[in-house]
Parts: C-alpha cells; sequence; structure tokens
C-alpha cells in the first residue's frame, strides 16, 4: 500500500491559530521558532509532538513558525492557507508497507561535526530531513539533496547508499522523521555503514518514537 510523506513550514501570527482537519492520520509538529499551544499542549520553541488528527495550534504574542511532516495515503496538497508552504512530498517506495501493520514514525535531530564525513550508508526506512544550522550536502541514486538555509529538506529513500557530509566547517544539525520498523525503537543509530563509520561522534536526540498502524 502506497504512503506519503510530506514536509510543510507554517508560520502563525501573534495571538492567532492554524487549524488542520482532514483525515491526515499521522502528523508531526515541530516549533522552531515562538511558542504554541498545539491540541492543548503548551510547546516552546525545539520541542514537538505527535498527532493523529485534526491539529489546532494557537500562538502567543510573539506567533510562531512550524516544521509539520505529515504522513498519509496521498501526496501533500498547496495549502488553502498562504501562511503554509509544502516544501516536500515523496512515496515512502523503499518500504514493503502492508494493510495493517505496525510501524515506527521517528522525530529526532542530529548534530553532526563540520568536519565529518558520513560514509557510504543505509538506512532501515525513508525519511524527510529539514535542516536547523550549517550546511549539508547528499548524494544517493535516485535523488540527491541537502541544505543551505534553515527549514531546507532532503529526502532519503533508505534502502539507497548515500553520502553526506557539511557544506562548511560549521556543525550541522538537522531534524529526522522516517518510517521505521518497529524493531528499532529507541535504537540511537539506524544506519548501516558500508565502508566505514563517521570518525565524530554525532549528538542525537529522539523526540519519540510513535508506534504507528498503517
Amino acid at each position: 500500500m502506497a504512503y506519503y510523506m510530506s514536509y510543510y513550514n507554517d508560520t502563525i501570527g501573534p495571538d492567532a491559530q492554524l487549524a488542520l482537519g482532514g483525515p491526515v492520520p499521522h502528523r508531526v509538529i515541530y516549533v522552531q521558532q515562538g511558542s504554541a499551544v498545539v491540541n492543548g499542549t503548551e510547546l516552546p520553541a525545539g520541542e514537538a509532538l505527535y498527532a493523529d488528527g485534526p491539529v489546532e495550534a494557537t500562538t502567543g504574542s510573539d506567533g510562531a513558525r512550524l516544521f509539520r511532516w505529515e504522513l498519509d495515503r496521498s501526496p501533500g496538497q498547496v495549502p488553502a492557507n498562504i501562511e503554509s508552504m509544502l516544501r516536500m512530498t515523496r512515496e515512502c517506495w523503499s518500504i514493503n508497507i502492508e494493510p495493517g501493520s505496525e510501524w515506527l514514525l521517528r522525530l529526532d535531530s542530529i548534530i553532526l561535526p563540520g568536519d565529518d564525513l558520513a560514509d557510504c550508508h543505509t538506512h532501515p526506512g525513508p525519511g524527510i530531513r529539514a535542516l536547523l544550522s550549517g550546511q549539508f550536502i547528499i548524494r544517493q541514486t535516485s535523488e540527491d539533496g541537502g541544505g543551505e538555509y534553515l527549514g531546507d529538506p532532503w529526502w532519503e529513500t533508505g534502502t539507497e547508499a548515500c553520502i553526506s557530509k557539511p557544506g562548511t566547517d560549521e556543525d550541522v544539525h538537522f531534524l529526522r522523521v522516517m518510517v521505521l520498523p518497529s524493531e528499532f525503537e529507541g535504537r540511537p543509530d539506524t544506519a548501516t555503514w558500508m565502508r566505514k563509520p563517521p570518525e565524530g561522534i554525532p549528538e542525537w536526540r529522539l523526540y519519540f518514537d510513535q508506534h504507528v498502524t498503517l
């Protein structure tokens, strides 16, 4: 069964509300700037949550900027709200999703030393990354990617070997939302290194491993 992952940037003004309805079953909401109350939970900048249905986000006097991922059976749609931007949508073709099967929807963050190379590696599932700081370059068979500016996304299929490296000497900080087999719950390094792992030790933060039925 085909599933698609889509990534949006949402800008919410001061003392305003963003309401997301529709049939989308799985959403990841990350507050990149400002703060917001999302489905009754107060989220400062740098925090996130999982939502399995409609979302209501309300801001205070400073407004907020959200990074939002959606996992659904259809590609992402250009939003009617001009303050929302669809940055990327991709089919999760690299994994076999049987109806009713259980998977992990993971949000984590990685900080890589600016002088290190992540040589040929794969992951057990696909996902969309979003840049928080630094610059990053990705090389893989079907689609090169990377980021230069805050919020820039790139796609990794998981099964295709990729090589990644910082674009400058600065450390690189990015978020990952991935679909993973359930047995990877809590495991910090999902990469399989085909030649050698990076020499530096990445700084890793797990926001959540959410079990989802697809």
